[in-house]
């Protein structure tokens, strides 16, 4: 078993479907993330108590172990650790009652008809958390090695649209560059951050005030 690089944010997925299982770490792996999987309850546990993760997106309908007893395990375990359910129909309800409870921080209902959104849901849970513990690394991200001073106007620009939420086609459009234009242009950005994707990319220029 590989080490999770330090860099980079740490994901569990637990989902015991091996089909959506490869679908989903393969996005989360080719999205930036630093991604293990386990295929039930038991197997997760293992890994939680092998691995420090700061997200764990799980299926609440799991052999063995249910979701939300995992989700108590794990919670004793690692109390801050950010949970993300996956939930059918049949598991809404149980889902629900664990955000009320405040023990998930969020769900999104099965089959994911864009994948995109479950990366939306990490980063907005990561800036939560963020938020909630200022000053505190929560998140792996390295410390800035490059200096502010050596980034071009462009680059500022793009940390302070980027801080302020927008979106890869609304950077676009405020730029008047198209949008593989603005892609290239962030993945120089976060080369010269030392970031691995988005998220890390926002907590390092919050921590520098590029806003």
């Amino acid at each position: 078993m590989h080490q999770v690089p330090p860099q980079k944010v740490r994901v569990l997925l637990v989902e015991d479907d091996s089909d959506q299982r490869e679908i989903l770490e393969k996005w989360l792996h080719d999205s930036g993330y630093a991604i293990m999987s386990a295929k039930d309850g038991l197997e997760a546990m293992e890994r939680v108590q092998q691995h420090a993760f700061d997200v764990i997106i799980m299926d609440l309908k799991l052999p063995g172990l249910d979701g939300l007893q995992l989700l108590s395990l794990i919670k004793d375990l690692c109390p801050k650790v950010i949970v993300i359910f996956l939930s059918g129909r049949g598991t809404m309800e149980d889902a629900i009652t664990a955000l009320r409870e405040g023990r998930a921080y969020d769900f999104i209902q099965k089959p994911l008809r864009e994948l995109r959104q479950l990366n939306l849901v990490i980063e907005k849970a990561l800036l939560s958390r963020e938020a909630a513990y200022p000053g505190r690394a929560l998140v792996d991200a390295p410390p800035m090695q490059v200096p502010v001073e050596s980034l071009s106007a462009r680059e500022l620009q793009l940390a302070r649209l980027l801080v302020q939420g927008h979106e890869t086609r609304v950077i676009a459009d405020h730029l008047a560059l198209s949008e593989k234009t603005v892609r290239n242009n962030l993945t120089q950005l976060y080369e010269k951050l030392r970031v691995g994707n988005r998220v890390q990319a926002i907590l390092l220029c919050l921590k520098r005030r590029l806003y």
